[in-house]
């Protein structure tokens, strides 16, 4: 496990509205794959690390890079 911190599901909801709220002020709404990778590293099945990893990734993948 990634963390030793454990959230509860609607501190988990709470921080995920709160980082949708700021996407949509800055014109960037987050997708699905945004908000699972988000959970995922708050629940700490994984690292802040493995997070941008995956990130990188889907953007290499989406844009043939």
């Amino acid at each position: 496990m990634a963390t030793t911190k454990t959230r509860t599901d609607a501190e988990i909801s709470a921080v995920i509205a709160g980082v949708d709220a700021g996407h949509r002020m800055a014109f960037h709404e987050p997708d699905d794959f945004d908000r699972d990778l988000a959970r995922r590293q708050l629940r700490g099945d994984i690292s802040p690390d493995d997070a941008v990893a995956a990130a990188v990734a889907k953007i290499r993948s989406d844009h043939n890079l």
